[in-house]
């Protein structure tokens, strides 16, 4: 969840408190404070959803897709790249480790 609200926010370079759960910064100039809570991605599908769909990334279920868990993936056609793709037993962990792994690939 830290790893998908620093890449959706864009928090690059800001601190991190783990007790928390809340990135921070105090400015460039350090005159003023800004935060960010953590946002449950793996947990609430109202906050994970809207990224599946803007980033077309396809969830299978376990029985479909015959590993016992859900499958998520993204298939890119028109690139001469394979899919990116992740099996876990939660849906939305899924979608979100391929995102993440889709902004490691600049995609």
């Amino acid at each position: 969840n830290a790893a998908m609200t620093e890449a959706i926010f864009n928090l690059k370079g800001w601190e991190f408190n783990e007790s928390s759960r809340v990135f921070f910064h105090c400015g460039i100039d350090g005159s003023g404070h800004h935060e960010q809570q953590v946002i449950d991605y793996c947990n609430n599908p109202a906050d994970m959803w809207p990224i599946i769909v803007a980033n077309d990334i396809d969830i299978i279920s376990p029985t479909t897709s015959g590993t016992g868990l859900w499958e998520a993936y993204r298939f890119f056609p028109d690139l001469e790249i394979c899919s990116i793709e992740f099996l876990h037993k939660n849906p939305l962990r899924a979608a979100a480790i391929v995102f993440l792994m889709m902004q490691e690939k600049e995609v």
